[in-house]
């Protein structure tokens, strides 16, 4: 799994609000990224808990 942060903006912080443009480039940026089975991704997080266990 990788986390690709193209945008520097930090939508965590509270009391400042996205606009209504920059939530809707937020969500298409979102449905663009790449996605996994259910399956696959248990696989992967199987793999990953294994390795911390050694």
């Amino acid at each position: 799994m990788k986390i690709i942060k193209e945008n520097k903006r930090n939508t965590a912080i509270p009391g400042l609000p996205m606009t209504e443009k920059e939530f809707k480039l937020f969500v298409e940026a979102g449905e663009k990224g790449p996605f996994m089975s259910s399956n696959e991704f248990k696989k992967k997080f199987e793999t990953w808990k294994k390795g911390l266990e050694k």
